[in-house]
């Protein structure tokens, strides 16, 4: 198994980039649950806490298995996670009035890992409005803001540190260096890739599909493409059947021209279906556009079944592939923790019954 660090979604729109960046680093991450298991993290070389929009003074905060901090793994918390770690070894969190949102100056105090390379005063980025205001006793202040607010602390004897900031934000004008500071404090070097990511996962779809087929539907976008492509490649086409939907919404020849580039590509396995009339059936009179996505993703699936159908295949023998990115599932409140800012069609109730099958 790669050697990967750990990062815990409390329901943050930003965990996911916090994957993304330290990927970006070349060590590879997986998100976990805040309540997992800590043995399920033994083999994480390092854990990042993330922020979220709860308050670590309300009743319905985010589940959290405290012996995770137990856990002899350096330990990252940013946002929530500052205050969470600063909670739990005994510090105040308070709602001053004073929460800060945008950019602040940071000026060091101490010393700090995270701190090689990082020039002072630095142009960070804060969004809370809970802050510490008592530091625990087996922690010191390694930073402040202009302001006083304390916004980096570091463990005296373990390597556990809290950022109020967002490292992960391009705001943040040295995050990435205070991030790569981190993943040095692992004992980590950068070794993923994609390359790496491809051999990686090629193998381990195969495994997954087993003797199972793959339907796919197609938009003729990026993110449907690559994943039919690394679908193709994982299973050969044999086991891989594409279906693009003129599903009524797209422009003047635009499935015509969709068609036409995945002919030039070389794929034999993509059959295509005009069911527009159904797609416009399920929005007409709709106006909340909350509830139109919801119709239209499950009529994608109702079509799935019709296409099986007209082929006289068994559903049960096919398995739905889609191109769903991260910012689909942190939009739709994919994650335990995580608010709907829209829900996706690729993200309904009808697509989340299926993953939950298996």
């Amino acid at each position: 198994m790669q050697d990967f660090i750990a990062v815990l979604d409390f329901g943050s729109q930003y965990a996911h980039l916090i994957s993304k960046r330290i990927r970006h680093i070349g060590v590879y991450t997986r998100i976990f649950s805040p309540s997992s298991n800590e043995n399920s993290l033994a083999m994480a070389k390092g854990i990042i806490l993330s922020g979220g929009p709860a308050s670590v003074n309300s009743s319905n905060l985010p589940e959290f298995n405290s012996k995770i901090l137990e856990l002899e793994r350096p330990i990252l918390g940013l946002c929530y996670g500052h205050q969470l770690i600063s909670q739990t070894f005994g510090g105040s969190i308070s709602n001053t009035g004073k929460g800060e949102f945008g950019k602040a100056i940071l000026k060091q105090k101490s010393d700090s890992p995270l701190w090689e390379n990082i020039s002072f005063p630095n142009q960070v980025w804060m969004s809370h409005q809970d802050s510490v205001t008592k530091c625990p006793e087996e922690f010191e202040i390694t930073a402040e803001t202009e302001t006083g607010s304390l916004a980096a602390l570091k463990h005296r004897q373990r390597p556990i540190f809290t950022l109020q900031f967002h490292p992960e934000v391009t705001d943040t004008s040295q995050g990435r260096i205070m991030l790569k500071n981190f993943v040095n404090a692992c004992g980590l070097r950068s070794r993923w890739s994609m390359e790496s990511f491809i051999e990686d996962s090629t193998k381990r779809l195969s495994n997954e599909v087993g003797n199972s087929k793959v339907l796919m539907f197609l938009s003729g976008g990026v993110d449907s493409s690559v994943a039919f492509a690394l679908l193709n490649k994982a299973l050969g086409q044999d086991k891989m059947l594409g279906l693009y939907i003129n599903n009524g919404f797209m422009r003047k020849n635009e499935s015509e021209e969709i068609l036409t580039r995945y002919s030039q590509l070389g794929y034999k396995n993509i059959q295509s279906r005009n069911y527009s009339s159904f797609f416009l059936d399920a929005v007409s009179g709709q106006v909340d556009p909350q509830i139109k996505r919801q119709k239209i993703g499950a009529t994608f699936i109702q079509m799935r079944d019709r296409f099986l159908n007209e082929l006289n295949l068994n559903v049960q023998d096919w398995m739905l592939g889609q191109g769903t990115l991260y910012p689909d599932i942190i939009e739709s409140g994919g994650t335990e923790h995580a608010e709907v800012i829209k829900s996706h069609h690729n993200r309904v109730q009808e697509v989340l019954d299926l993953v939950s099958s298996g």
